[in-house]
């Protein structure tokens, strides 16, 4: 039945084909690839954006009649004969980019609503954020499976009022084979500890991690090390005034790369030193694990999805305060820099561990189960 399916496929979060390097378009592009090798078609329906910044009453009434206009403008193309999917599937709502589109379209074709990565935070539902969730929910209640890619959000979820979907679990995963070699450096300890930063510099979750990385390393200038720093954005200003008064030579400025760009950076660097703050799990660490490159992060949010304390990486504890986080942080990273053989052995961890639990096929099976759970439990609701 899979294979002559047809999905509608949605992103309300972030045009997946958009040029600038993000975590959430890879991994957009990732299911969006997984999918059509298990169905008939993928189709991305449409690119209308839902996300804000911050909760805005007249922006929300405004994103509600796009997306009805939208939905509209589908179901149009559907009566043509266009696209008729069987399965609609969002990638990433959450109160911040809502899914207007995907359950008012499911519910007129008769189709079942399926997403990814959705969130649940009850305590958006008492403040400013209280209409925008609420948004998002009716979607969700509305949704046959649910894949979760972190037990933080699927013990949410399961506390949802409402919600009746079955939830699987979908660790993030990466599609691109692993193909490890250790880098000789690596292996020898030759010259100074290669630090490596490697994320867009937006004024929110990755500005913060930028400036936590910035004062950890104040607390690092006895050891012999150097930050390469790639990326780019509308925070760059701040970051690099953040590390400045860095002495000469210790900081280098990359600016954006490519992915092919990105993946060299980590052959040769020793240490992925990026604290995530707040990231829902964080791609780059994938990415970097892939690459035999073990991680210093922060244990927070969904990093422990991606960083396993002490066999792919070190976490460190979060703490009440910048400067004490700074502090924690500073200790983990240290820890890593003095201890070559650790390094090594993390970061071998790493790429075993991304081979043989965060792979296409593994990430393909569950994908499998849960869709034909949403059509077998669409067959079964009444006429």
């Amino acid at each position: 039945m899979l294979a002559r399916m047809k999905i509608a496929y949605y992103t309300p979060l972030k045009e997946p084909r958009h040029p600038t390097p993000s975590g959430d378009r890879l991994m957009a592009r990732q299911l969006m690839e997984l999918l059509g090798g298990l169905c008939q078609e993928v189709r991305l329906v449409s690119t209308l954006r839902t996300y804000v910044r911050a909760p805005d009453a007249i922006r929300l009434a405004e994103l509600r009649h796009a997306s009805a206009l939208e939905a509209e403008r589908i179901l149009g193309q559907v009566a043509s004969g266009a696209f008729r999917p069987d399965l609609w599937f969002t990638y990433h709502p959450y109160h911040k980019s809502p899914d207007w589109l995907g359950p008012a379209v499911a519910a007129r074709l008769g189709v079942p609503y399926v997403a990814a990565e959705a969130s649940y935070a009850a305590a958006r539902g008492q403040d400013d954020w209280a209409d925008w969730l609420e948004a998002s929910m009716a979607a969700l209640r509305q949704a046959a499976t649910i894949f979760c890619f972190s037990d933080r959000d699927r013990t949410g979820l399961e506390a949802a009022p409402g919600v009746q979907a079955k939830l699987y679990g979908l660790k993030p995963f990466l599609v691109a084979p692993v193909q490890h070699a250790a880098n000789p450096v690596r292996l020898h300890g030759q010259g100074p500890v290669k630090l490596l930063a490697a994320a867009m510099m937006r004024p929110d979750n990755k500005r913060q991690s930028y400036l936590l990385l910035a004062d950890a390393l104040h607390h690092l200038g006895d050891l012999d090390w150097t930050l390469t720093i790639t990326g780019d954005g509308p925070a760059r200003g701040d970051i690099e005034a953040a590390f400045a008064a860095m002495p000469s030579g210790r900081v280098r400025f990359a600016g954006l790369a490519d992915r092919g760009g990105i993946e060299k950076l980590m052959r040769d660097a020793d240490i992925l030193a990026w604290p995530g703050c707040r990231e829902a799990y964080g791609m780059v660490f994938l990415e970097a694990a892939a690459q035999g490159l073990p991680a210093v992060a922060i244990d927070n949010a969904g990093v422990p999805e991606v960083v396993c304390d002490g066999v792919t990486g070190l976490l460190a504890v979060p703490a009440a305060t910048d400067a004490e986080a700074a502090k924690s942080y500073a200790a983990a990273l240290r820890r890593l820099i003095l201890e070559p053989a650790t390094r090594l052995r993390l970061g071998a961890a790493a790429a075993c561990f991304v081979k043989g639990e965060r792979t296409r096929e593994h990430a393909e099976a569950i994908l499998a189960a849960g869709l034909a759970h949403a059509l077998a439990a669409q067959q079964e609701k009444p006429a």
